[in-house]
């Protein structure tokens, strides 16, 4: 058994999207058929608590490999922008176009599930190095992947 705290974030916002007139001319200057991608943008930030069930696959005296189902609650904050339509003219040249903006406010709670699996090795007598990984999704569909790295001393 496991509890964790996971805190995520990532930010795909282009730096000028706070000035109009550069946000205007990134789009209107973008190419028709690839403008679209070019602007899915996303911002969130997770704080994830919860517990995780291990259950060993491998065990020797330096390697511990297990899987795990943990359960957790996520307070979210997230924000995304979306072109929504553009118009171009006979060249093929953005003259018009529109967007959309969601928040989900301050933050958001949801609860989710999170499979993944732990490996520890051994280093020396009482020094661990971890890698854990696993694949988290809420009940309201949102999902994310996280990796991580761990460091630690065995008591």
């Amino acid at each position: 058994m496991e509890y964790y705290f996971l805190y995520s974030q990532n930010d795909y916002f282009p730096s000028f999207y706070s000035n109009e007139k550069e946000l205007d001319r990134f789009i209107l200057t973008g190419n028709p058929e690839t403008i679209f991608e070019e602007t899915e943008w996303d911002y969130v930030k997770n704080h994830e608590i919860g517990a995780k069930i291990h259950y060993s696959i491998y065990k020797n005296r330096k390697i511990n490999l297990s899987f795990n189902m943990g359960l957790g609650i996520i307070a979210y904050k997230d924000k995304l922008f979306r072109l929504s339509s553009i118009q171009v003219d006979d060249n093929n040249v953005i003259y018009s176009f529109s967007w959309i903006e969601v928040k989900a406010g301050d933050y958001g709670y949801t609860a989710g599930i999170f499979p993944g699996i732990h490996a520890d090795y051994k280093a020396g007598k009482s020094f661990l190095i971890a890698l854990d990984g696993g694949y988290h999704k809420t009940i309201d569909n949102f999902s994310f992947w996280n990796f991580s790295i761990g460091i630690g001393r065995n008591f």
